[in-house]
């Protein structure tokens, strides 16, 4: 008999948690365990898994409970990053997830415990992991990423069969056996430790085939200069040096001596005691008065103070590059917006998404 990969015994799906429905497609309905084993497929659950196993490790070695305050700061920071305010909104959150207050007072504890051991403990796989590994997905939003790269699949396949085009799997499948190492004698093995069999493999390379196709195919040179104009000034990359202080009287002292004196800001922060750091920013990454602020700014010219989580900041712009598509790091962005407007299109015909996951955003 073919052995089960180490790696996979540990993702088989989770009789309490999996089944929760994140999406439909035609008469068809698609689970939590779903979007877990098309990632697994994908090879995308390392971090998560990790995590997880750290998370558990942690927990059980703690050396000492973690304060009342601590652990309901984090849970406060926690739910209004979601909007759920009253505990009747976080309760309705979890109860649409398949989650209880346990497992959402768990993880925190657990997150608090791996920040105290800096994620350094090692354990056996716990008996409930695959519940851990879900509860884990939907804290950090990394179900609803999975919810939308299955659904953007399922949804590309159902496009090419309406249209009546062949979808040619033999290279994902190629692919797929290569990322994973299970030969053909190999498979049934290797479906049954993910609770999966032939005809799901079989969808999902017409999903992942599909995909791949329709991609391509949007992500023309004419398109992508198109969409090139018209967000040319988000992808401005800014270098700059920035300075942090406590006070904002401090900050003003320094953006003055750069205006007036004609020093730099790491020299500034020099004489005063402080570190500049040097960093490049693109404007569609910083928040909105930075990326205003820099947006207005040229080559030389000193922003702030700019107040954030309690201290003041200053910066000095050392550089501004226009984007292109020839730079890969522009072409990568592009490629992925235009990707994400063609699916969300995609997705709204063909998905019908359940509010638990926003689905193909």
């Amino acid at each position: 008999m073919a052995a089960v990969p180490k790696n996979l015994t540990f993702l088989r799906p989770s009789q309490r948690l999996g089944s929760i429905v994140l999406f439909i497609a035609g008469e068809h309905t698609y689970d939590v365990d779903d979007a877990v084993a098309s990632a697994i497929f994908r090879d995308e659950l390392d971090a998560a898994v990790r995590t997880t196993l750290e998370l558990a490790a942690a927990e059980e070695s703690a050396a000492e409970e973690i304060a009342v305050e601590k652990l309901q700061k984090r849970s406060d920071d926690l739910r209004y990053k979601r909007g759920l305010i009253t505990a009747g909104e976080t309760e309705e959150w979890l109860d649409a997830r398949g989650m209880t207050l346990d497992d959402f007072s768990r993880w925190i504890y657990q997150s608090l415990c791996r920040e105290e051991t800096r994620g350094r403990n090692e354990s056996a796989v716990p008996d409930d992991f695959p519940d851990l590994l879900r509860v884990h997905l939907w804290m950090t939003d990394e179900m609803d990423r999975l919810a939308s790269a299955l659904s953007r699949r399922v949804a590309a396949e159902r496009e090419l069969a309406e249209q009546g085009d062949v979808v040619e799997t033999a290279s994902v499948k190629e692919r797929f056996l290569a990322r994973h190492g299970p030969n053909e004698l190999a498979l049934p093995a290797w479906l049954a430790a993910i609770g999966r069999d032939e005809s799901w493999l079989a969808a999902t390379l017409r999903g992942e085939a599909a995909f791949e196709q329709l991609r391509a195919s949007v992500l023309t040179t004419e398109r992508r200069s198109r969409k090139l104009v018209s967000i040319q000034s988000s992808l401005v990359k800014v270098e700059i040096e920035s300075l942090q202080v406590d006070s904002e009287a401090a900050a003003r002292e320094a953006l003055l001596c750069v205006r007036d004196d004609g020093a730099s800001l790491s020299e500034v922060a020099s004489d005063s005691g402080y570190c500049a750091e040097r960093s490049d920013i693109w404007l569609d990454t910083a928040d909105d008065t930075l990326s205003r602020r820099l947006l207005g700014a040229s080559q030389g010219d000193v922003v702030g103070p700019i107040h954030e989580g309690g201290r003041f900041n200053v910066y000095q712009v050392l550089r501004k590059t226009a984007p292109t598509i020839s730079d890969p790091a522009v072409l990568e962005r592009v490629d992925r917006i235009i990707a994400d407007e063609f699916f969300a299109d995609l997705c709204a015909r063909h998905i019908h998404a359940r509010d638990v996951a926003r689905i193909g955003t």
